[in-house]
């Protein structure tokens, strides 16, 4: 069963909990923040007939498959079933992916295994392979616009669980201008959270005093420059972690609007149906768009969005400098 929205996938495990959890589930999205939620959404959903669950998890490239399988058929000592979340598994080589898929074809009976993938391309053979028990959820090829609705809901809903209201201006600022990545939002969403505390409402006001905003759109116009124009990048400050990891959110947001404007350019869409299907792009800066998409065209973006993740990894794991990941990446997309 695959689902390719969030709101029909989070009615699935509410449904199918606490009797009919499936015990293999798939997590597809670029964002290594967000699979992580959407395991922490799975792992909910067995906790509800499951309490005393035993979770193991791994990375793909950092353990042997033989490990992971060991695991999921051994039962639990201590009585509760296991669940192992498995990230990573477009980067398995072809003989660990052909034993998962082994094991997918006849899960054991007292074991969940959540998967968790960057693409679907990558594990299209697994998907087919499961598609009797694997539940999955593809956002790989989600719209920005529909994203950035999924996002809003997302940032009303996480004030809501703080008792609070969040304004829909100002839900829309933070989208407008940190983007689309849910781990900077998250971050914005905590500074809000602890600036509110004493009131029932997060204003446009607040966001707006709190929110750094004049650096957030400085940063929105950079990386419009380095994926759209190709702009020399000149930092006035030192790049930190910190910033770095919003700012990749902001590059990956602009690389999704290139693809999806690029498979409207292949598939021949009029003018006027691409301003309708992107109304956040605005009167000359459309054609602007679609004249930079026809000439780098699709593959440029969906390259761009694979070394972006490769360096958003490194640096996640302190493997490779901020400034230096940075340069990499900007570096490879202008080879």
């Amino acid at each position: 069963m695959k689902f390719q929205n969030w709101v029909s996938f989070e009615k699935h495990l509410s449904e199918a909990a606490p009797k009919h959890l499936s015990p293999l589930y798939l997590a597809v999205s670029p964002c290594p923040f967000e699979r992580k939620k959407i395991f922490t959404a799975i792992l909910e959903a067995i906790q509800k007939k499951e309490p005393q669950v035993s979770v193991t998890r791994f990375e793909g490239t950092q353990v042997a498959i033989e490990q992971v399988i060991e695991q999921l058929n051994s039962q639990s000592l201590f009585g509760g079933p296991t669940v192992v979340q498995l990230d990573g598994v477009e980067k398995l080589k072809k003989p660990s992916l052909e034993a998962l898929i082994h094991y997918i074809e006849t899960p054991s009976p007292f074991s969940y295994l959540i998967l968790g993938a960057s693409g679907s391309k990558q594990v299209a053979s697994l998907v087919q392979k499961g598609k009797k028990d694997l539940v999955a959820l593809d956002l790989s090829d989600e719209k920005p616009w529909d994203k950035k609705t999924r996002l809003q809901t997302y940032l009303a809903r996480r004030a809501s669980q703080e008792s609070k209201a969040l304004a829909p201006d100002a839900a829309l600022y933070l989208l407008d201008h940190v983007g689309l990545d849910l781990s900077a939002l998250e971050q914005e969403m905590i500074k809000l959270l602890c600036y509110c505390a004493e009131r029932k409402q997060i204003t446009l006001e607040d966001v707006r005093k709190i929110g750094s905003s004049e650096k957030q759109i400085n940063t929105w116009q950079l990386a419009e420059a380095i994926i759209w124009e190709k702009a020399p990048v000149a930092l006035e400050h030192q790049i930190e972690l910190s910033w770095l990891l919003p700012f990749i959110g902001q590059l990956r947001y602009q690389l999704h609007v290139g693809v999806q404007l690029a498979s409207c350019v292949d598939n021949q869409y009029s003018p006027e149906e691409i301003s309708a299907q992107f109304p956040q792009i605005r009167g000359a800066l459309l054609p602007k768009r679609l004249s930079a998409v026809r000439q780098l065209g699709r593959r440029f973006f969906q390259q761009a969005l694979h070394e972006l993740f490769e360096i958003e990894l490194l640096t996640k794991n302190h493997a490779c400098n901020p400034a230096l990941a940075l340069d990499l990446f900007i570096s490879k997309i202008r080879t």
